[in-house]
């Protein structure tokens, strides 16, 4: 029964995920930001709204505004790629150095030791579980991203899935953004 309201909860976070991005695809803020900033503003959108705090949305969501504001549709995604990486591989560092300081706190904790043990079954199992996350799940990323930082995986493994899950998640849901409107 325990598992039963955790799995209806997840439902319900998805569920008022996406209708709060089709509330704010068409926000003031949105459009003022594609048309008058260009690449770096898609950038800077991008980059805020990775912390999940501005705007509640999907950012690649907003190709089509960029779009029609100009701005081709390869770059925007790629520029949108560049952004959440950054802030995703913050995330990672969080944790890669937060290991540090609560060592004892985490090392005790059952979550931490389920995931360790993972880790040391299978050492490309969380890897691929943090790819799986980011290309198909539209909730932040760092639930996934500072526990592989926690868990000690180089930057190099963590960094080229993050950025190609992020590449291959945004072209989706930009080009579907996109088909919508044309």
């Amino acid at each position: 029964m325990k598992q039963l309201w955790k799995i209806s909860f997840a439902i319900l976070v998805l569920v008022v995920i996406f209708l709060l991005q089709r509330q704010f695809a068409d926000h003031a803020l949105v459009q003022e930001v594609a048309m008058r900033g260009g690449y770096i503003g898609v950038f800077l959108f991008s980059f805020l709204n990775s912390f999940n705090i501005f705007v509640p949305i999907v950012t690649s969501t907003l190709v089509s505004t960029w779009v029609a504001a100009g701005l081709s549709f390869l770059p925007i995604v790629f520029v949108i790629t560049c952004a959440v990486t950054v802030v995703d591989i913050g995330f990672y560092f969080l944790g890669r150095f937060g290991h540090g300081m609560m060592a004892e706190k985490i090392t005790g904790h059952k979550a931490y030791a389920q995931l360790k043990a993972l880790q040391e079954k299978n050492y490309n199992l969380p890897l691929l579980i943090c790819g799986l996350w980011i290309i198909v799940v539209p909730i932040p990323n760092e639930f996934v991203t500072i526990p592989l930082g926690f868990l000690g995986y180089r930057l190099i493994h963590v960094g080229s899935i993050i950025l190609i899950g992020n590449f291959i998640f945004n072209i989706v849901i930009g080009s579907n953004a996109l088909r919508l409107v044309l």
